[in-house]
């Protein structure tokens, strides 16, 4: 019947009610424990950088605290930046060195002004840039049993710009907070396992070159014709392949900007101490270093 359908109807809707009710109290209480979270780890860091943010809510897919609208501004200096949202994957609060931490900032705003890019503001106005909005990514992990500590990724970079991306990973270090001391008399035995560096272009080149050209009279064309017989003269002059083909790479690079990586992995992994004997010609092969487009 009609009024049975509508009871059950009615029943339906308040149970649904009911649950949004519920859910909406539990974000309530989840996004306040995220803010007494992030309140707590800024008081760590108050002495050296001011932070101040609009609200702080759970990320729906990781339930980690998520800053938005943050304001960050080292003490005493006269600049700050803007940032639109912080997500904070991870943060170890057990140790006063933090032994891991992932946190990632995006929409990170900047005005292009001398404050902030102090000589370099006027050529960076020139190429088209007033704001750059871009994005910061830290990861990192420390393993004090095994003394390792692996740089996962440090990435930073701005759209209409490039992207700069670097992971390490070192051996036989030592960051207990009481051992400091004993870490700088021994930093000479910390290995390099390994390092990457990557740099992904965005039109920062492109920009660059039609800068010079704007400079010089000259075409786009004509500059990036001069970089490259630059490049020649010293592949020319060339005596080993490591240098041949990081020369080759930059080349490439120059003529279609998108990507060069640099990565060293030298097996077996050698100590800072024995980086400094080598002799600077044999570094490239000793690190098992390669450079590629």
């Amino acid at each position: 019947r009609m009024t049975d359908v509508e009871s059950q109807m009615k029943k339906f809707l308040a149970v649904i009610l009911l649950a949004a009710l519920l859910v909406g109290v539990k974000f309530f209480y989840l996004d306040r424990s995220a803010a007494k979270e992030i309140d707590a780890q800024l008081q760590r860091t108050e002495r050296f950088v001011s932070v101040k943010y609009k609200s702080v809510s759970r990320d729906w897919l990781s339930w980690r605290p998520r800053m938005k609208h943050v304001t960050i501004a080292p003490v005493g200096a006269s600049s700050s930046v803007e940032v639109e949202s912080i997500l904070i994957r991870q943060f170890d609060k057990a140790h006063e060195i933090p032994f891991a931490m992932d946190i990632e900032c995006n929409g990170v705003k900047t005005a292009v002004n001398d404050a902030n890019f102090g000589a370099a503001a006027p050529d960076l106005q020139k190429m088209g840039y007033t704001e750059m909005q871009g994005v910061l990514r830290l990861n990192y992990e420390y393993q004090p049993e095994q003394k390792t500590f692996k740089l996962h990724e440090f990435r930073v970079g701005a759209e209409n710009v490039g992207h700069l991306t670097f992971s390490l990973h070192l051996g036989n270090l030592d960051l207990n907070p009481q051992n400091l001391l004993f870490l700088l008399m021994t930093y000479p035995n910390i290995t390099i396992q390994r390092a990457e560096l990557r740099y992904d272009d965005d039109s920062l080149i492109s920009r660059i070159q039609h800068l010079q050209a704007a400079k010089e009279g000259k075409s786009d064309e004509a500059i990036v014709n001069e970089w490259t017989a630059q490049l020649d003269k010293e592949l020319a002059q060339a005596t080993n392949e490591f240098s041949k083909d990081a020369l080759n790479a930059v080349k490439t690079f120059v003529k279609r900007p998108k990507r060069l990586k640099i990565v060293v992995a030298p097996n077996p992994p050698i100590s800072l101490k024995a980086l400094e004997r080598i002799d600077p010609r044999n570094a490239p092969q000793t690190l098992n270093m390669n450079v590629t487009s």
